[in-house]
């Protein structure tokens, strides 16, 4: 009786969280999946940018008579490289916080 109490309960901490589905466990793995391409693809942009950055300091060197009008080529440039870095930074700690909160949640 006192197991019956106990399941009683836990599954009503697990229709509080949205957990009862019998597919929640394959929803979660394609969730899981899902996010693991985004940080995969975040990871591979912040690679790149990286990448970009050297080749921008390696034409700077190469290309110092016109250095004035690439200055300012390279900077919009470098600006929109760190507001893409920036962005995947905040996707990082999105999906920490999302798979902490799981991790708490996922007693049911």
């Amino acid at each position: 009786m006192a197991k019956n109490l106990l399941t009683d309960n836990k599954n009503d901490d697990c229709k509080t969280f949205g957990m009862t589905d019998d597919n929640s466990a394959k929803a979660m793995k394609q969730k899981i999946h899902f996010l693991s391409l985004i940080c995969l693809f975040a990871t591979v942009i912040s690679y790149y940018s990286h990448k970009i950055r050297k080749s921008l300091k390696e034409r700077k060197r190469r290309f110092w008579k016109a250095r004035i009008v690439f200055k300012n080529v390279a900077n919009k440039k470098k600006l929109f490289l760190a507001h893409i870095c920036y962005f995947v930074i905040i996707i990082k700690i999105v999906i920490n916080r999302h798979f902490l909160k799981k991790i708490i949640f996922d007693k049911c």
